[in-house]
């Protein structure tokens, strides 16, 4: 995997200059973000388009989700309060112990213009556990305080670690949110 590298550049007459003066330097194909103050972007239409939020729903209340724990992480007398899947039914595959969660309201996704997009808290609970979370952020932090207690911080990327069923396989929410931010950046498609 390659790292990054920041450019600082100034803008003069609407051409891009290397900051500390000269050309930017030739450079091969790649995807960049451009960060800018808006008041610069000249287009208002874009400006909307760049600023506009939507929310959708990626699951519905009743729905169940599993959040994931490294199996290694959890010591032989917690695994009682989770479960493993078989192989093949979870993607991607790995040594997982899994909780269930179910969601109390609707999960809403919060697209956010050009940044990341974010869960809205939903109250759900974890029936193994006995517990109510007022997030899905907050149940996992709660999971694994209790089912990861040799863990330094207890926190994660939900959107890696927490699981919906798709056609009989157990997929990460990245799956919901990158269709529903590909959906919206169709926005940006010239007719």
């Amino acid at each position: 995997m390659s790292s990054n590298v920041v450019i600082p550049v100034r803008f003069k007459n609407g051409h891009p200059l290397c900051l500390y003066g000269g050309e930017l330097p030739a450079l091969g194909d790649c995807i960049a973000d451009l960060i800018l103050p808006e008041e610069s972007i000249r287009d208002r239409t874009l400006l909307d388009k760049l600023r506009e939020e939507k929310e959708v729903i990626i699951q519905t209340s009743g729905a169940s989700l599993l959040i994931a724990l490294r199996l290694k992480n959890v010591p032989q007398a917690l695994r009682t309060l989770t479960f493993q899947l078989e192989a093949g039914k979870t993607d991607p595959p790995g040594d997982f112990a899994f909780v269930q969660l179910t969601l109390k309201e609707n999960l809403i996704l919060r697209l956010r213009g050009t940044k990341d997009a974010e869960l809205r808290d939903v109250k759900c609970s974890l029936p193994m556990l006995g517990q109510q979370a007022s997030s899905i952020n907050h149940a996992y932090t709660l999971v694994s305080t209790k089912l990861e207690p040799n863990r330094r911080a207890h926190s994660g990327n939900v959107f890696d670690l927490v699981y919906f069923l798709d056609n009989e396989v157990w997929r990460p929410l990245r799956t919901l949110r990158d269709q529903a931010e590909a959906e919206f950046e169709k926005r940006f498609r010239m007719s």
